[in-house]
């Protein structure tokens, strides 16, 4: 048949095994409980001591990882594509099946990671002066789902945080715009496959000038309006001109009213002159009552978005009555040339959240003013717990775990190994930079020693370490590959 023996199976000393056959498909139905293959589903077999590569779109990208015969009936798969995804089956024929208690079935499902594509970055709103803008920003394709950051590169570096920033849905906010908020604002979209960037630039204007721009827009409509107006007249004069003059000058009216002379005259109580009679008086009278003469007196009150008051200024007299009063100053006191500015000293993560400023200036007839601003308080992360299995067989799995409890902006965990002088699979490990999840698959001797994590933002990195064993029998398993003797 063209079989070899091998020493010994795995999971089972001393018994010796045949192999006869071998066949890799895919599932038939990713949610069937049907175990089987047809000839269509099939990919790559190993049968009578001949290894066939089937007819499928797989046909030049795949074929067994090891010569055959050999109880290592891993297969490689090159150039993967995302439409390889999928669940994939081994079943293995063995001379003496009762030796294996029927498993000879083994599944495994593949997952192509695709990087995101290019995203479109996009601006929503007027870039008025006061005003508010937000910035999408959009990847057609990904897998997993990418994670959004904005920055802005020009003309100063910026990095932006939650809430003003949404990771998972790509959107920028930015509230009050200012002149300095103007520039160039790049959303880098990224996943464990990879990352692509789209630009976008904010040119933030005065809402004067573009009610000039659309005051010149409308003069210069009404102005051609006019010179249509004036040829269309010329037009109808000229037709008037054909009729006999002669009779004209000779006919006299004796009904005909003489021509009014243009007067001006202004009425009693008017504030609008008439001429003509085109444009009609308008009869006012206007109380010109003037303000009580009063001093000044500026007020100005610091609040929190969700109401509470933390300090208050009037009457030359400074109020502090929230629970940050040591820590709080006017960087300009008293406040009472313009500028109300506030100092808050040895911040803390309690201090995360919206400010409101609100000012008052006796005699101020129109409201007041008021602005708001984000505040957060930005840390390096706190030394992380590293858990997970510490003891497991061969073939087994372990999951490894690490957080930091703090860490503004959200840490990113890298997980590498310390003791290792050889690199390991990379196919048997998957890590997850958001949560710090390491998963370790079909775990062979060379996976024991230390795993250290590091969590680390730009503002500092911190590490935790934790131990995997592997040892014991391993047990009879097909997933991705089959360990032989």
């Amino acid at each position: 048949m063209g079989a070899r023996e091998a020493d010994t199976a795995q999971g089972s000393p001393g018994l010796r095994l045949c192999l006869t056959g071998a066949l890799w498909g895919l599932g038939e139905e990713p949610h069937s409980e049907r175990r089987c293959f047809t000839g269509d589903h099939r990919i790559l077999t190993y049968m009578d001591g001949t290894v066939k590569v089937q007819e499928t779109y797989l046909k030049n990208r795949t074929g067994f990882a090891h010569p055959m015969p050999s109880f290592n009936i891993s297969i490689a798969i090159n150039n993967t594509q995302e439409m390889d995804s999928g669940e994939y089956m081994c079943t293995v024929n063995i001379l003496d099946e009762d030796a294996i208690n029927g498993k000879n079935i083994g599944l495994i499902n593949l997952t192509v990671l695709v990087p995101p594509s290019p995203p479109t970055c996009q601006i929503q709103g007027k870039p008025y002066l006061g005003g508010n803008v937000t910035m999408s920003c959009k990847s057609s394709f990904s897998k997993p789902s990418p994670k959004y950051s904005w920055q802005r590169t020009a003309p100063n570096t910026q990095v932006f945080f939650a809430p003003a920033q949404d990771l998972t849905r790509g959107t920028l906010m930015l509230t009050n715009l200012s002149k300095e908020m103007s520039g160039m604002y790049v959303c880098t979209a990224a996943n464990v496959a990879g990352s692509s960037k789209c630009n976008v630039t904010l040119e933030v204007n005065s809402p004067l000038s573009a009610a000039v721009i659309a005051g010149a827009v409308v003069g210069s409509l009404i102005g051609v309006g006019l010179i249509i107006l004036f040829v269309l007249q010329m037009f109808v004069y000229r037709k008037k001109k054909k009729d006999p003059q002669e009779e004209m000058a000779n006919e006299i009216k004796e009904d005909a009213v003489a021509p009014k002379t243009p007067s001006w005259a202004k009425s009693s109580g008017s504030d609008i002159v008439s001429k003509n009679g085109t444009l009609s008086s308008v009869h006012t009278t206007r109380d010109h009552k003037l303000y009580p003469s009063k001093p000044a007196s500026d007020t100005a009150s610091i609040t929190t978005a969700a109401g509470s008051t933390i300090l208050y200024f009037t009457n030359d007299k400074l109020y502090k009555p929230g629970s940050q009063a040591k820590r709080l100053s006017f960087l300009h006191n008293p406040p009472t040339m313009g500028d109300a500015t506030l100092q808050l000293a040895n911040v803390r993560p309690s201090d995360n959240g919206t400010y409101i400023c609100e000012v008052n200036n006796p005699p101020d007839f129109y409201g007041s003013g008021s602005g708001l601003i984000h505040f957060t308080v930005l840390m390096p992360p706190s030394t992380p717990v590293c858990k997970g299995t510490e003891y497991t067989r061969i073939g087994g799995d372990a999951t490894l775990t690490c957080s930091s409890v703090e860490g503004v902006p959200a840490p990113i965990y890298t997980w590498s190994r310390v003791d290792s002088k050889t690199s390991l699979p990379l196919a048997n490990m998957v890590q997850n930079d958001q949560t710090g999840k390491l998963q370790l698959t079909n775990l062979s001797l060379a996976f024991s020693g230390t795993y250290q994590c590091v969590a680390s933002n730009q503002f500092g990195h911190v590490s935790c370490q934790v131990t995997v064993n592997v040892a014991g029998s391993p047990e009879l398993r097909f997933s991705s590959s089959l360990v032989g003797g």
